[in-house]
């Protein structure tokens, strides 16, 4: 008598519902990230045509490849050279940039550098501008025809 009353209880019904939960959420939980790519990119350095606040524009291509442009440099020129640092884990994709300037030469205040092949995901990026220390953060769909834009603070 006792142990049929327990099964139609409310304290069996909440127990039973945190028993599930607990299976359903051990079930969908992702699986570990995976190794971590590091890449080195050399950035494309050019002059705009107007000046724009620090900033990263994501675009995403139709080959899958990711173009990411680097905007408002300052001290920089065609002769200046600027690398990025890619690691990605997963759907994370976290770049560093460092510059090496150069007064020489003419003035350039944005670069560009492509990201290989992604996948059609939804991806989270992190943009490091060591040198003066500012950051973005964004997620995007690798989709082609997708442009976001962040700024730097």
């Amino acid at each position: 008598m006792i142990i049929s009353s327990f099964f139609s209880s409310v304290e069996f019904y909440v127990i039973a519902v945190v028993i599930a939960a607990a299976i359903v959420g051990l079930c969908v939980k992702p699986s570990q990230k995976g190794a971590a790519k590091t890449y080195v990119a050399e950035g494309t350095l050019s002059a705009s045509a107007t000046p724009a606040a620090p900033s990263v524009e994501i675009m995403c291509l139709d080959d899958g490849r990711v173009s990411v442009t680097r905007r408002g440099l300052q001290g920089m020129s065609d002769e200046s050279r600027i690398n990025f640092f890619i690691t990605i884990i997963g759907f994370d994709i976290t770049i560093e940039e460092r510059c090496a300037p150069s007064l020489s030469g003419n003035p350039a205040d944005e670069a560009t550098m492509m990201i290989g092949a992604l996948g059609c995901e939804r991806y989270h990026m992190t943009y490091r501008a060591d040198t003066s220390g500012l950051i973005a953060t964004s997620y995007f769909r690798n989709k082609p025809g997708i442009c976001v834009t962040k700024p730097l603070v």
